[in-house]
C-alpha cells in the first residue's frame, strides 16, 4: 500500500514539475514575443525599435492625417538615424 501511494507521489510530482517547467517556458516565449523593444530595423550600427515605431506613429496620427502612419513613422526614423 505504501509503495503505491509513494509510486503515485513520484508520478504527481513529476507531472506537477513538467507542468511548472512548460508554463515557465510558454510565458517566456510569450512574453518575449510582446515586448516592443525587439529591434525592427538596423541602420548602421544603429536600431528602430517596434516600441519608437510605435510611439512615432501615435504622434503622427495625433498630429496629421497620413493614411499608413506606421510605414511613415519608420521612414523617418530610418532617415533620423542617417543623419
Amino acid at each position: 500500500m505504501r509503495r503505491i501511494m509513494k509510486t503515485n507521489f513520484i508520478r504527481k510530482s513529476a507531472a506537477c514539475a513538467a507542468l511548472f517547467v512548460a508554463l515557465f517556458a510558454w510565458t517566456t516565449v510569450t512574453v518575449t514575443a510582446q515586448s516592443g523593444f525587439e529591434t525592427v530595423a538596423k541602420v548602421d550600427d544603429k536600431v528602430v525599435t517596434a516600441y519608437e515605431i510605435s510611439q512615432r506613429a501615435r504622434f503622427l496620427n495625433l498630429f496629421s492625417a497620413t493614411a499608413d502612419a506606421e510605414s511613415e513613422a519608420l521612414d523617418r526614423l530610418i532617415d533620423e538615424r542617417l543623419q
